[in-house]
């Protein structure tokens, strides 16, 4: 099993906001000094969202970018023998070179998952973060999009003394039928709302669901946490966050990115 480190690469045409569009994502490998890179094709959705750079420009930046990350691993591939302290194999080679680049493109804070097939986790892992790039038919589906998800929650708790639990299909906590979370840890328990690439009423409907559900922990010693899809974050907040928010609007629940649950965790665990 191999520890890997990822980050997605955003880019921000105004540096004095957080407005982004995701145009590619990287995850290395740092036991064997390999790195997996993707970058955006479709620059027509980056002209829509940037109508100040022109295509020339951005595809010259994006290239800088992808030759940062993908040609000081081509070269060291080839040398012998491998030195450990060569930067490739440096398990924090993001968080090391996040000054590196341009004030248009920020890196995500750094994730880390274990898997034991590096070059599919990427695969997978690419193919959601870049969500909305590709073509509907070729997008991820809703079984890749929880697969994601799922990787990102439970290795969030994955150096835990204690264990972060699977919930059973039917639970303790009931309010006239079965409240299903999908994960509890101490007395947080987590619900995973796959709604990336569905229509807005659809995501409405299920936080109304949930509403009803979640109104019953008002009184109770339990910490509610819902997770939602990484969506492609071009305005301030994400559609699905901002409608989740304004639901639970005075019940003690959270609404966060599946990505910033993995940084969540960290306060959860200490």
């Amino acid at each position: 099993m191999n520890r890997c480190e990822y980050v997605t690469i955003g880019y921000y045409p105004k540096t004095f906001n957080d407005e982004h569009i995701n145009v590619a994502f990287a995850l290395h490998d740092p036991s064997t000094g390999k790195m997996y890179f993707d970058a955006i094709q479709n620059r027509k959705r980056v002209m829509a969202f940037d109508d100040d750079i022109s295509e020339a420009d951005f595809a010259s930046l994006l290239s800088s970018i992808s030759r940062y990350f993908t040609e000081p691993f081509q070269k060291q591939q080839n040398l012998l023998p491998k030195r450990n302290d060569d930067l490739i194999y440096d398990p924090h080679f993001f968080d090391k070179n996040q000054h590196l680049f341009l004030n248009q493109f920020r890196l995500s804070k750094t994730l880390y998952c274990d898997s034991d097939n590096p070059q599919e986790t990427f695969k997978l892992l690419s193919k959601v973060a870049l969500y909305y790039d590709r073509e509907k038919k070729d997008r991820a589906s809703a079984q890749e999009v929880a697969k994601a998800m799922k990787l990102q929650i439970e290795n969030a708790f994955s150096e835990t003394e204690q264990n972060l639990h699977k919930m059973p299909i039917e639970n303790e906590l009931t309010h006239g039928e079965s409240i299903r979370f999908d994960y509890r840890y101490k007395n947080y328990y987590i619900k995973v709302f796959n709604v990336l690439g569905t229509d807005q009423r659809s995501v409405i409907d299920q936080a109304k669901v949930w509403f009803y559900n979640a109104s019953y922990f008002k009184n109770r010693d339990c910490r509610l946490i819902f997770v939602v899809p990484d969506d492609d974050i071009i305005s301030d907040k994400s559609f699905s966050e901002l409608i989740f928010k304004q639901i639970f609007d005075g019940v003690s629940a959270e609404i966060v990115h599946s990505s910033d649950f993995a940084h969540l965790a960290a306060s959860l665990k200490a």
